[in-house]
């Protein structure tokens, strides 16, 4: 919620964390929030997280 009252309604989430299964977590993140937005990076994304978010954040542009 907060995201939106930031960003408005095309703001997106990127939540980087120590998720071994950072899908699965997307997925109940989506489910909680009603917010389909939401991109989770956990710890295999960390040695190129910066490529990782560039991706998400090419597409998502």
């Amino acid at each position: 919620m907060r995201t939106r009252q930031l960003g408005g309604i095309e703001a997106r989430v990127g939540l980087v964390c120590c998720h071994h299964n950072p899908d699965s977590l997307r997925s109940e993140l989506e489910v909680a929030t009603r917010n389909q937005k939401i991109a989770v990076f956990g710890r295999l994304d960390w040695l190129r997280l910066d490529s990782r978010i560039a991706e998400w954040v090419k597409q998502n542009g």
